[in-house]
């Protein structure tokens, strides 16, 4: 089944690991990526066809994606995942046609933060790779947890966020700010 998504954005931007082909909606193309369980572990594929033509194939169905249509904020911090962006490895070498989608969060200073799926129970622990032991999480939550044993309230605690509040006056999350394009510091801390 082939998709045309028109309100793709066409971009070809690099940024650390990934090439960003074109940015898509999450609330409108998630669903998309979501249609059939992800429990009969079909490697299904759907191909997206960008406005100016191009033609990538996608995996569809992935616990990634299903954990994103959960929830699009991190479960620690509340940053909201707002782009879906349709990205590349810069070394696939399968012929071009290949890629996957990433959500990201927009930071302060316009920087993208990946979104990431983080098992409650660490599989490290004994914890299960199916949803109910999956939540959305920023890379700066989730390496700060890595596979301990810790409460979303104790990494909260921990990472500074004891007076956590979602969506604050000025869009930054807890005590989170954006120090420079190279990192973010706790507020204080």
């Amino acid at each position: 089944m082939k998709v045309v998504v028109g309100e793709a954005v066409s971009t070809e931007l690099r940024t650390g690991q990934h090439v960003h082909l074109a940015e898509f909606d999450p609330a409108t193309t998630l669903p998309l990526l979501c249609t059939h369980n992800y429990r009969l572990r079909i490697k299904k594929r759907r191909e997206f066809q960008l406005p100016d033509g191009t033609k990538y194939l996608v995996k569809i169905d992935s616990l990634r994606y299903h954990t994103f249509l959960k929830s699009t904020n991190c479960a620690c911090c509340g940053i909201e995942g707002t782009k879906l962006m349709l990205d590349r490895q810069p070394h696939d070498h399968d012929g071009g046609n290949t890629a996957h989608f990433n959500l990201y969060a927009v930071l302060p200073d316009g920087s993208l933060l990946l979104m990431t799926k983080d098992h409650k129970v660490a599989s490290a622990k004994g914890g299960r790779n199916g949803l109910g032991n999956l939540q959305t999480m920023c890379t700066l939550c989730n390496n700060k947890k890595g596979d301990r044993d810790i409460t979303i309230q104790e990494l909260r605690k921990e990472m500074g966020f004891e007076d956590y509040q979602r969506g604050g006056d000025d869009g930054l999350i807890g005590g989170l700010s954006c120090e420079n394009t190279n990192g973010w510091h706790i507020k204080g801390g």
